[in-house]
């Protein structure tokens, strides 16, 4: 008896399950272990999620100061670069200072006139005063002296005050690094004039040290995170993990992702971590480990 195509099939699929029945086993397709990552044919078993969710975040600089023109004028000299290290007070632009120093000493002249006119009025006051004690002089001529002695004080006031505008204007030609810091941004240059009204930045210069990974706490985990809660940082880029703790805690949800901010300051003495370098974070078991790695 012929067997079509159909028969053949049929004859080979039973035997299949007669050798399968007979070592008392029936095959099946393999699976992945529970929480295993499959790679290819290879299966790595790691262990099971904690439940604590990862909160994610971006390394940021602790401070980012934008520096603006205080005084107009043309500027001679910008000593920053970028990737530069800076220490407070160090110079990083300077303006021309002629005109500024030609107003410090006008304004140093007009100290002194005032000053000497106010000696003057006190002078011709003190003589009319005692003409006045003798009765030979009219009381009005008496007050008319006292008061330009008067106003010629109040003028060496506003001789002071301009001195010292004139002072700071001069200062204010050299702008200096408000901390230590890095330069992140030059926007002048040699020869380039700068306005005072609107103010023309400068240079951009950061505080690395520490550095601050802003992280977003889900709602689900919010009541687990306060100041001094430790984590456990990993940042994903560099492989690089440490431990920290939190440091401050905004209370108020974002409107739209219903997280939390948490603030964790991390050292960087030596500036080898990165602002703007994504980070993760997850609560610290309290055996000081973090759970699982992704």
């Amino acid at each position: 008896m012929r067997l079509g195509r159909t028969g053949w099939i049929g004859l080979a699929a039973l035997a299949v399950v007669g050798c399968q029945e007979s070592s008392g086993k029936v095959a099946l397709p393999e699976q992945p272990t529970a929480g295993a990552v499959v790679v290819g044919t290879a299966a790595e078993v790691r262990p099971t999620d904690s439940g604590t969710s990862w909160m994610s975040g971006t390394l940021e600089p602790y401070r980012r100061s934008t520096l603006m023109a205080q005084v107009p004028g043309v500027v001679q000299k910008v000593l920053a670069a970028e990737g530069q290290r800076v220490r407070a007070g160090d110079p990083l632009v300077v303006i021309r200072d002629e005109d500024y120093q030609l107003r410090l000493r006008q304004a140093q002249a007009g100290l002194e006139a005032a000053e000497a006119q106010a000696r003057n009025a006190e002078l011709q006051y003190r003589r009319l005063q005692e003409l006045r004690s003798q009765e030979a002089v009219p009381q009005s001529q008496l007050d008319v002296l006292e008061a330009g002695w008067k106003a010629a004080k109040a003028q060496i006031e506003v001789a002071s005050a301009n001195l010292a505008l004139a002072r700071k204007a001069l200062r204010d030609t050299v702008i200096t690094a408000p901390y230590d810091g890095i330069v992140v941004r030059r926007m002048i240059s040699e020869g380039e004039s700068a306005t005072a009204m609107p103010p023309t930045p400068l240079v951009v210069v950061e505080k690395t040290d520490p550095l601050e990974l802003k992280l977003q706490v889900p709602s689900s985990q919010a009541d687990r995170v306060a100041v001094g809660t430790p984590l456990k940082i990993r940042l994903p880029a560099s492989g690089q993990e440490m431990d920290a703790q939190v440091t401050r805690l905004v209370p108020s949800a974002n409107p739209g992702s219903r997280a939390f901010l948490a603030v964790v300051e991390i050292p960087n003495p030596d500036g080898a971590l990165r602002a703007g370098v994504y980070g993760e974070a997850r609560l610290a078991s309290p055996d000081g480990t973090g759970g699982t790695s992704r």
